[in-house]
C-alpha cells in the first residue's frame, strides 16, 4: 500500500536513513508531506489521508470552474454555466476508480486536481500559482511534465519577472525526481 511506504520514507528521512530500493515505486510528491507528517507520530497517516483526500476533492471544484469560466454565458443564460459545470463534475467524478483512488488515499487523484488547479490560475491570470501546481503535478507524475513545459516557456516569455520562480521549479522536478533515489538507492 503506497501511503505506508510513503510514511515509512518520511519517517527513515528523519532518521538519515532513506533507501528508495524498498516500498512504493518513487514519487516525490507525497515524500513533501510525509516528511513532516512523520513529525506528528501515529496521527501521520490521517494527516496523509486528509491531505490526500481534501486536495483530490478540489479536483470537482477546479473542474466546475473552468468550465463556468469557458462558457462564460451571459447573465440571463446563466444556465449554460451551470450545465458546462455540472458535465465537469460528472467527467471528472466519472474518471474509471477516481472515487476509489481518493478514498484509499492515493496521489493520482491530487494529481488530477492540481492539474485543474492550474489550468483554472492561468485562465484566471495567476500564472505564479498556475506554475507552482504544475511543479506539485510533475513531482507526482512525469506525464505532467510536458504541460509544465509549455507553462514555463509560455511565462518565460511573457513575464520576465517569473524567470527566477521558473527556474527554480525546472530544477526541482529532476532534482526530486532523480536526485533523491540516486543518492539513496542501495543498489548498484
Amino acid at each position: 500500500y503506497d501511503p505506508y511506504g510513503w510514511l515509512v520514507w518520511g519517517k527513515l528521512t528523519l532518521h538519515l536513513k532513506l533507501d528508495t530500493d524498498g516500498a512504493p515505486s518513487w514519487k516525490p510528491l507525497p515524500f513533501l508531506f510525509t516528511v513532516p507528517y512523520v513529525l506528528f507520530g501515529r496521527f501521520a497517516m490521517w494527516l496523509w489521508m486528509l491531505t490526500a483526500v481534501a486536495v483530490s476533492l478540489s479536483g470537482v471544484i477546479f473542474a466546475w470552474r473552468i468550465a463556468w469560466r469557458l462558457v462564460d454565458a451571459p447573465l440571463q443564460r446563466r444556465y449554460a454555466g451551470y450545465a458546462a459545470g455540472g458535465f465537469a463534475v460528472a467527467g471528472v467524478a466519472g474518471i474509471v476508480g477516481y472515487s476509489h483512488f481518493i478514498l484509499s488515499a492515493q496521489s493520482d487523484t491530487m494529481i488530477v486536481a492540481l492539474c485543474l488547479g492550474a489550468i483554472d490560475c492561468w485562465l484566471r491570470g495567476r500564472q505564479r500559482w498556475a506554475f507552482v501546481l504544475w511543479v506539485l503535478g510533475a513531482l507526482g507524475r512525469p506525464e505532467v511534465w510536458p504541460f509544465l513545459g509549455l507553462h514555463a516557456w509560455w511565462a518565460w516569455r511573457k513575464d520576465p519577472s517569473m524567470r527566477w520562480l521558473i527556474g527554480g521549479g525546472l530544477a526541482a522536478v529532476p532534482l526530486m525526481w532523480f536526485g533523491i533515489p540516486g543518492l539513496t538507492a542501495k543498489t548498484v
